[in-house]
């Protein structure tokens, strides 16, 4: 009898083992989610903030061309 309780102590002791080890990864795959979830919003405004400044560029260089219609072309022929 002595060897199956040692049987089923060294069992439970494993199981014991895995159940702390998986604790551990849970709690390491919930940091990685949160981590995944913050880089997501983080490029979604950069994204934003990227299409914005396109946006105001691409309005710049258009009042630039009204400003100057015909541009290089006369800076650089002297025209």
């Amino acid at each position: 009898m002595a060897g199956l309780s040692e049987d089923v102590r060294d069992l439970r002791e494993k199981v014991e083992g895995l159940l702390e080890k998986l604790q551990r990864l849970e709690g390491r795959l919930e940091a990685a989610e949160l981590q995944e979830l913050t880089l997501r919003e983080e490029l979604r405004r950069e994204k934003e903030r990227s299409e914005g400044l396109a946006t105001e560029l691409e309005g710049e260089r258009r009042a630039r061309e009204r400003e100057e219609p015909r541009g290089l072309g006369l800076r650089l022929f002297g025209g």
